[in-house]
């Protein structure tokens, strides 16, 4: 008698781009809280994979001049249209996610803000259900 193989092992995340930071939930978790800061026109980048069909909500707080954009997999800050812009939409994402894989959440300040090398302390809660 043959017992049935074991199931696949889930698949590991991909490593994040270079200058990113995978944002990674605990066990069964949706959801996870990150700080920091941005200075003048240096942003920060988080990378989050997900499924077509889930649900994931963005929030950034702390500093006004703080906001974020969110690029679908396979575009990249700096290069192709995000499909959320904080500056217009505000301090809050929510939406059903279009296609599989890694999402960009790119932080930056105004232009104004950058220009003069201020710094904007931050919060960032993502949510992916």
């Amino acid at each position: 008698m043959t017992r049935p193989a074991a199931p696949p092992p889930p698949p590991k995340a991909a490593p994040a781009p270079p200058g990113s930071k995978r944002i990674q939930f605990q066990p069964g978790g949706v959801g996870a809280s990150l700080a920091g800061a941005v200075r003048g026109y240096d942003g920060a980048s988080y990378v989050v994979g997900a499924r077509g069909g889930q649900e994931m909500t963005v929030r950034i707080s702390g500093s006004p001049n703080a906001s974020f954009n969110i690029y679908a997999p396979g575009d990249r800050p700096g290069e192709d249209e995000a499909m959320f812009i904080g500056e217009v939409g505000g301090e809050r994402y929510r939406g059903v996610l279009p296609a599989n894989g890694d999402y960009t959440i790119q932080v930056g300040q105004p232009r104004a803000q950058a220009r003069r090398g201020e710094v904007s302390d931050f919060r960032l809660d993502v949510r992916v259900e």
